[in-house]
């Protein structure tokens, strides 16, 4: 997986449009096209760009305050996961086609929130078997039902994908979308359609299901322990101080540089890795083969690495490794292993996840500003207990979430 590892293996093929030959450059296994791909990627997220991204997160991130101010204030309950995941869509959707989706302002009223989800589990299933995608999609009756869904995200990300191309980015700067339409350029070389949509689309699906995931996992363990809550406000509060007004949103270069948030998001992404077990190499066709140590492996032949196996191994992580203990990242205790070379959130070598600059900020912004912003306690009414969360996480090649019910309260500003 380093910069001499194995190109992607089979399961990666069906990270696509149903029905589309075209996969983004998250699935392109050909190690040359990968690379030719990723340059367009890489343009986006510079350190400069991620400074011109800034104000797009931090409008959204006000707009998810607003409504949370607003159930807080009516003292009931909010199902917290739910509303960070309409905040992450509503937020790709401005990275990928310069306009969001606005399920916050107005929920799912279309379903396609839900078919992106069944999406995601129906990949899930048939990566293991690539080739049944095509088989489906030729067997009467099953056609029929298979497209009822699919083919409404086909239609929406088509529709989409042609009013971003038509609106060009003048309207809220430069998006994802600008470096793969090649805008701006004197000669510019954009992605063909369908290649475009794929990898917007991938944009949208891939850096909202995870980075949402993260924050309700990082929130779920810090309202279960006030300790750690606590000395993450008091690190938030000592950078922002919030009897003059501040707040972590507005100056998210000094998150980077906060041990104990970083160390909080290091050890939720450890115990829940975006991709849990997926994590699929294998030498490509052609490249005779390639030895892992003292092991040989064919050409094409499928090696998983799975990040929540190494993540929780005693070699590389201890004591406690199934534990929540952000210390870990920051002790200078010599018996703590913390293995950074173990630690895959975000796999590793040149097919990364591209997007880690974008994800770790928004991480921050928004794990910040909600500690600082809000007291809360678990939500127990009804049948819901605090093991639910762990149970309802499931692996469908991306770690999927149940409900995090959660009471808020507004902190005050005098505190």
């Amino acid at each position: 997986m380093g910069n001499d590892g194995m190109g992607k293996g089979p399961i990666w093929e069906v990270r696509k449009l149903p029905q589309s030959d075209e996969i983004g450059h998250i699935g392109m296994r050909n190690t040359t096209k990968h690379l030719q791909r990723r340059r367009l990627w890489n343009k986006a997220f510079t350190t400069a760009r991620l400074k011109e991204y800034e104000p797009i997160i931090r409008n959204r991130l006000l707009q998810l305050l607003e409504y949370l101010d607003n159930e807080a204030d009516k003292g009931r309950g909010v199902d917290l996961a739910q509303w960070i995941s309409r905040f992450s869509y509503d937020f790709m959707g401005d990275m990928a086609f310069g306009a969001g989706f606005e399920l916050m302002r107005d929920g799912d009223k279309q379903g396609l929130w839900k078919t992106m989800e069944d999406g995601v589990i129906l990949h899930a299933l048939m990566q293991h078997i690539v080739w049944f995608d095509k088989l489906l999609y030729s067997i009467p009756g099953m056609a029929a039902a298979a497209a009822s869904a699919t083919m409404k995200l086909q239609d929406f990300v088509s529709k989409t994908a042609t009013a971003r191309i038509e609106r060009g980015s003048a309207t809220m700067g430069r998006d994802i979308s600008s470096f793969l339409l090649d805008e701006g350029s004197p000669d510019p070389k954009p992605l063909h359609f369908d290649a475009y949509a794929n990898e917007a689309l991938l944009a949208v699906i891939a850096g909202s299901d995870t980075t949402a995931t993260a924050l309700s996992c990082a929130l779920y363990h810090l309202i279960h322990d006030k300790t750690i809550f606590s000395r993450l406000r008091a690190e938030i509060d000592d950078a922002f101080p919030i009897q003059n007004g501040q707040g972590a949103h507005e100056e998210p270069a000094k998150l980077m540089n906060m041990p104990f948030l970083n160390a909080v998001i290091n050890e939720t992404l450890r115990l829940y890795p975006p991709v849990p077990t997926d994590l699929q190499r294998a030498p490509e066709l052609g490249s005779g083969g390639k030895a892992v140590g003292s092991i040989f492996v064919p050409e094409g032949t499928p090696v998983m690495i799975p990040p929540y196996v190494l993540h929780r191994d005693p070699r590389y992580f201890s004591p406690n490794p199934e534990e929540f203990l952000p210390d870990r990242w920051i002790t200078e205790d010599k018996s703590v292993v913390t293995n950074r070379d173990a630690f895959l959130a975000f796999s590793t070598g040149p097919m990364n996840c591209v997007g880690k600059s974008l994800a770790l900020l928004e991480l921050r912004v928004v794990l910040a500003t909600m500690v600082q912003c809000y007291d809360m306690e678990f939500d127990r009414e009804g049948n819901w207990k605090d093991e639910q969360w762990l149970e309802d996480l499931q692996d469908y090649f991306v770690l999927k979430k149940g409900k995090l019910p959660v009471v808020l309260k507004r902190r005050a500003k005098s505190a």
